[in-house]
């Protein structure tokens, strides 16, 4: 059986080789915490990795699940290894992606998704945007700040000068 952590991993590697140029995985957020989202310019792609038929079935559950506007990703995928997901189970629009020897395969693409909640992936931008702190590229400005998570991210921080040029 494979870690949600490594599915995580095969999640963020597999939108990299698809050209995603921005690829951020298990941010915690108020509202969807995708296991690994993607841009490639102004569309995004989420997967959610499953582990189990359980995990798949609570999922379903979730708001953003029932009304898919509220959800992110122009684009949706699950990640499993194969024969936890049946392709009869997925919901409309959703795609399939499972392990191979190899990497992940595509089992069923995903439809585009019109409505999604692009205030939520606006929001998820800037939080990353805010821990990348004093590593930011020369000529841009973000205050920064350290927060503790509940998921493996700890995210430091170093202090900002003011505009006398004082730490």
């Amino acid at each position: 059986m494979i870690s949600h952590a490594a599915l995580v991993e095969l999640a963020a590697k597999w939108l990299r080789k698809k050209k995603h140029t921005v690829v951020i995985t298990e941010l915690a957020t108020i509202g969807e915490n995708p296991d690994a989202i993607g841009w490639r310019g102004s569309h995004s792609t989420l997967i959610e990795c499953k582990t189990s038929r359980a995990d798949f079935f609570a999922d379903k559950d979730k708001a953003f699940r029932r009304e898919s506007w509220m959800g992110m990703g122009c684009h949706r995928y699950f990640l499993t290894m194969p024969g936890v997901i049946r392709l009869t189970e997925i919901p409309v629009k959703w795609g399939l992606l499972e392990v191979t020897g190899r990497g992940v395969r595509m089992v069923h693409e995903s439809a585009y998704f019109s409505e999604t909640n692009h205030r939520q992936e606006i929001s998820i931008l800037l939080s990353t945007l805010r821990r990348i702190g004093k590593n930011a590229p020369k000529g841009t400005s973000i205050r920064h700040y350290t927060i503790e998570t509940k998921n493996r991210a700890t995210v430091g921080t170093a202090k900002e000068e003011n505009e006398k040029g004082q730490a």
